[in-house]
């Protein structure tokens, strides 16, 4: 199946063929050439635009070919000679799309024997040229060489890339997959605790318990279910990862469906502002269903917790209704509620994994969701740690101004980062303790740059110099103030051979440090050849050309000791000189 880049590289080579296929054919009714071929080429470009059968491969080695028998069409006819270098670059350059090298090699090899064509049969060229005509002949030959270069490289490195992202991809593929061992294994080992919890709690109820008592029961009871339910949730979703999800299908009635989640949702539904719900079922739906009944209970579930979370006031309407398909019909469910809502946007992402519309939504969530900490920045590990350290500011009445720029994925240990911000934070806060809450702010800065490197900055107000030492470091007598910390950072900041700096400056104390990525892996290089055989082959071809047309220099050359020999073997007038005598010794 072809992507959608391979769709837009197949339409422009397509009609940037047909266009010269056209130029072409009216070029041959002008200049009166073969006009047996313009049938060919029209049949062509018909052609490559409406076959669509047979593999990609197949549909660009005709296109290639097609381009290739244009190429020498016009190639062979005496008034293109000096036309011929144009037109190989654009076929070199169409024919680099295709990401084949050997493409390039064969449009070369065609120019050439185009040259020699030119040179050897249809003399095109005097045997004493003037200088003018050899330097176009020159000027082509270069600007083919070149295009066929540049072409070439671009090729190795999309397929550089090309073999990178393969790479990645089978390395999110593999981290996905054991995410969602992860996850499975972590909730076969909660299910346990849980449901004995909960069966506790039952039991607990049973009995003969004070009023308090039994209420605190009542809602460990269904902390556990909700626990539970979330537990069925994440299984459910690692099953979707593994492409191991199936339903089941047996055969269930919807009512008992609808009157099971009424159940479940009044009792939720008891424990906020008492919203209105309205359960409407279809009386044309039939009354016995073949499905997965526990799948459907689960989804109307969740469809009305969440419509229940953003609504504060109002009520929720459930309809199910149905669709006739040719096996029988399809349940459709609509919810509406009178909630927060959601924007046009907003409703293309709701089937991405972990979306939230509104992310300072968390207000309207319940039990142990409202702990979750803010989201600063993509890395777990640097988001715990700056929220600890904000947290702890904020207990001593400072504030903290961040600026980040933290991806999920860092050159350097997770550890070591969090050992800096750790430490350069808690050395900020420890000095603003001494100076009026007004003044207790401090400003933070964390960025990745492109070339890797990281960037941290820590400022903060101090109204009294600090002494340094030779070191750089802070002179802090009994360790109090700044300074805490400081030889952890500096060991790190060493550790990636990085640049470490405090200074204070007009009542500031600042904090910098950058940090260098470490070595990575050696890229793999591309499989290929010797780099000097295609200089070596154009280069002979260069001379090769050069000797045939500028007759005084061949003859130079082959003068030369040693080497005198090989030149005169190269020069087409010594195999002319044999032929002609033996053409007169026939006569």
């Amino acid at each position: 199946m072809r992507t959608e880049a391979q769709t837009s590289m197949h339409l422009l080579m397509v009609s940037t063929l047909s266009i010269v296929s056209v130029l072409l054919s009216l070029m041959a009714v002008i200049m009166s050439w073969e006009l047996w071929m313009l049938p060919i080429i029209i049949i062509g470009c018909l052609t490559v635009w409406w076959l669509h059968l047979g593999s990609d491969a197949f549909y660009e080695n005709l296109c290639a070919g097609l381009m290739l028998i244009e190429f020498f069409f016009f190639g062979v006819h005496s008034p293109s000679l000096y036309d011929i270098p144009m037109v190989a670059c654009v076929v070199v350059l169409l024919l680099s799309l295709l990401n084949r090298k050997r493409l390039l090699y064969m449009a070369a090899a065609l120019y050439v024997c185009l040259i020699l064509y030119h040179l050897l049969v249809l003399h095109t060229v005097s045997a004493r040229p003037e200088e003018r005509t050899v330097m176009r002949l020159v000027m082509g030959f270069c600007a083919v060489t070149g295009s066929v270069i540049v072409a070439r490289s671009r090729i190795s490195r999309r397929q550089v890339e090309k073999a990178g992202y393969a790479r990645m991809q089978e390395q999110l593929a593999t981290a996905v997959r054991q995410n969602a061992d992860f996850l499975s294994n972590v909730s076969h080992e909660l299910r346990t605790p849980v449901n004995m919890v909960v069966g506790i709690s039952e039991v607990t109820l049973g009995k003969d318990i004070a009023p308090d008592i039994r209420e605190n029961v009542r809602s460990i009871k269904l902390a556990g279910k909700r626990l539970s339910g979330q537990i069925n949730n994440i299984l459910d979703y690692t099953e979707i990862v593994e492409g191991t999800l199936s339903a089941a299908k047996e055969p269930y009635m919807i009512t008992s469906v609808v009157n099971d989640v009424i159940a479940i949702t009044a009792l939720q539904n008891s424990d906020r502002n008492r919203l209105e719900m309205v359960f409407d079922i279809d009386p044309k739906v039939p009354s016995v269903l073949i499905g997965d009944a526990d799948k459907i209970s689960h989804v109307l579930r969740i469809l009305l917790e969440n419509s229940m979370k953003f609504t504060e006031e109002g009520g929720i309407d459930l309809y199910i209704g149905f669709r006739r398909e040719n096996y029988g019909i399809n349940l459709t469910i609509d919810i509406s509620d009178t909630g927060i809502g959601m924007a046009p946007e907003q409703l293309g992402q709701i089937v991405d994994d972990f979306y939230q519309a509104d992310s300072g939504s968390r207000r309207y969530v319940g039990g142990l969701e409202e702990l979750a900490e803010p989201v600063r920045c993509a890395n777990p590990a640097v988001n715990a740690v700056l929220t600890a350290c904000i947290v702890q500011a904020a207990n001593v009445g400072c504030t903290v101004e961040t600026r980040l720029r933290v991806p999920e994925q860092l050159p350097f240990e997770e550890t070591d980062l969090c050992v800096i911000l750790a430490n350069a934070l808690e050395n900020a806060i420890h000095a603003c303790q001494e100076l009026p809450e007004d003044q207790r702010q401090i400003y933070l800065s964390v960025e990745l740059t492109e070339n890797r490197r990281l960037l941290i900055s820590v400022e903060n107000p101090c109204l009294q110099p600090v002494p340094f030492g030779p070191d750089g470091l802070p002179k802090v007598p009994h360790r109090e103030g700044h300074g805490l910390g400081l030889q952890s950072v500096k060991r790190v900041t060493e550790k990636y051979g990085g640049l470490f700096r405090c200074q204070w400056e007009e009542g500031r104390f600042l904090f910098r440090t950058v940090l260098m990525p470490p070595a990575g892996p050696a890229v793999p290089k591309e499989t290929r050849g010797p780099s000097w055989v295609a200089p070596v082959v154009l280069a002979a071809l260069a001379l090769l050309l050069v000797m045939n047309v500028l007759p005084a220099f061949a003859d130079t050359l082959e003068e030369l000791p040693l080497v005198g020999r090989l030149f005169l073997a190269l020069d087409w007038r010594t195999y002319a000189a044999m032929l002609g005598a033996l053409v007169l010794g026939a006569n």
